[in-house]
């Protein structure tokens, strides 16, 4: 301690030790242990399970690869036929059909097939197509996909 300041010295020393204590609380355990990447022989350790990096991209792209050769859809939406039914179909339905029922007013983003092409649906039968905003279309995949998933047993 300070002999001539006796009070400010004993003030500093309980602010460092309050210091030291909120740093040391602040310092928590990991709530998980680190795991290895999940790329074959890869030795990175990581703290969140996964891919590091390095290997990310390059099951990125390989996943993309792979969809684009069994799915044939991904090439349909791409499509200049597509694309230009489908600005034309958002310029005359610019709402949302299933928001618009519940009396809301929200823009549709996506142009969504009634029946599904997957189901025998028509790719470019107006009668077939109806507009939706994202979270909507998010809504109708999710359901139609549960509905796929989900065969009853037969005993």
């Amino acid at each position: 301690m300070n002999a001539l300041f006796p009070l400010k010295a004993k003030s500093i020393q309980k602010n460092a030790a309050l210091i030291s204590i909120t740093v040391r609380s602040k310092q928590q355990m990991p709530l998980s242990a680190p795991t290895p990447c999940r790329y074959p022989s890869c030795p990175e350790v990581l703290a969140t399970p996964g891919f590091c990096s390095k290997h990310k991209g390059t099951v990125h792209r390989d996943y993309g690869r792979a969809r684009r050769l069994f799915d044939g859809e991904v090439s349909f939406y791409r499509s200049s036929a597509w694309r230009a039914t489908r600005a034309a179909f958002l310029r005359d339905n610019p709402l949302c059909v299933r928001c618009k029922a519940n009396g809301l007013f929200i823009q549709a983003m996506v142009v969504d097939h009634v029946l599904p092409l997957k189901d025998g649906g028509e790719r470019f039968n107006r009668i077939n197509l109806q507009s939706l905003c994202v979270s909507c279309h998010n809504r109708k995949t999710a359901i139609e996909t549960h509905a796929k998933s989900f065969k009853p047993r037969r005993d």
